[in-house]
């Protein structure tokens, strides 16, 4: 029987932080105290590091989901990275088998079609049919800038084609050209807007937060969606914070472009380690990467990290790493800390160490 015994870590439950050993026998955690001799079981020195359920990135965009345009290899976009879970957001045509080769385990959004002047509903049922359980919602392009004819008739159709499937929807909000406010107000619980914080017109700040505040009240879930600083104003981000507007959920939206031209260590870690230098707290920032991320895409089952499971986890640091970024209205980030992934664990086997 193999074991593996985590030692010193400081383990994030979904609600705090606790001092505590991890024994893993075989595929399953098997106990967790604040101190375990594992007799003969492979021992690992987590001191300093913080081990978690395996991260949970709901935005991203994955070469294998036919991205072809912008997609990048999805192993190298998330295990590295301590993702043991990722959602593609605008899914395309594909060989689905070969998703199930993955080390990460994935989930998609497919994206809306627009034929003439209406949706392609027939394209949509068509990848909702080729992807079946994969499926989590609809990715709505609601971006001006993009000149893809998506219009607020679109985005009610698109909303009201998700509803009747049961799906949810996730809005890109980057130069919507409607305010905020208006797009919780046709969204519905449970749908998910992305780039929250970006620095275009109609920002989350408007109207002191009104939008933030009616999409806490409504249960409209609000995704940072980094895109490096592409989609995120990091101003507009660290003034949210500092007035309590935190993201419900931090995902990276890497694509083969954002992770090499930032020296190819462009991940969910560095979203994390950017929410953290514009002030949130660190429990808050565990939490929108794991629990509060797969409660976001129905997958309540990727977030497990107790006696009886399966043992996928990551295990995370704040340590030495260069973080040099700089947003779209200018603002610059630079920090020699940030979180680095130390390793990743899949079913009681190591799939990345660092």
């Amino acid at each position: 029987m193999a074991k593996m015994l985590l030692k010193a870590g400081k383990i994030f439950d979904g609600e705090s932080f606790i001092d505590a050993d991890i024994l893993i026998e075989n595929d399953k955690i098997i106990a967790i105290d604040k101190s375990i001799d594992g007799g003969g079981a492979m021992q690992i020195n987590c001191s300093g590091c913080i081990i978690s359920s395996g991260l949970v990135d709901i935005h991203t965009h994955l070469l294998e989901m036919g991205n072809n345009s912008f997609g990048f290899p999805a192993d190298m976009a998330t295990i590295p990275f301590g993702v043991t879970y990722a959602v593609d957001a605008c899914a395309e045509d594909t060989v689905v088998s070969n998703l199930d080769r993955l080390c990460v385990q994935t989930a998609v959004f497919v994206p809306i079609i627009i034929k003439g002047d209406s949706l392609d509903y027939e394209k949509m049922e068509q990848r909702i049919r080729l992807y079946g359980e994969r499926v989590v919602g609809i990715k709505v392009y609601f971006d001006e800038s993009l000149k893809n004819g998506t219009t607020e008739q679109h985005f009610r159709l698109a909303c009201k084609f998700a509803q009747d499937k049961r799906l949810k929807v996730m809005v890109h909000c980057s130069y919507s050209p409607l305010n905020m406010e208006k797009i919780v107000d046709i969204l519905q619980s449970g749908d998910i807007i992305t780039h929250s914080y970006h620095g275009a017109y109609h920002t989350i700040a408007e109207n002191d937060y009104l939008a933030y505040k009616k999409a806490k009240e409504k249960g409209v879930i609000i995704d940072a969606g980094m895109a490096g600083g592409v989609h995120t104003d990091f101003a507009v981000l660290k003034n949210a914070i500092e007035k309590g507007c935190i993201p419900d959920v931090i995902s990276s939206d890497i694509t083969c472009f954002s992770a090499y031209m930032r020296g190819g260590i462009y991940g969910l870690p560095m979203c994390m380690s950017i929410a953290r230098i514009c002030g949130m707290k660190e429990i808050d920032v565990f939490k929108s990467v794991t629990l509060n991320a797969a409660k976001a895409v129905d997958k309540e089952e990727w977030f497990g990290l107790r006696v009886g499971v399966k043992a996928t986890l990551s295990v995370m640091a704040w340590g030495d790493t260069q973080i040099d970024i700089c947003d779209r209205a200018g603002n610059s980030l630079i920090s020699e800390k940030g979180y680095v992934c130390k390793m990743a664990v899949k079913n009681g086997q190591i799939i990345y160490r660092n």
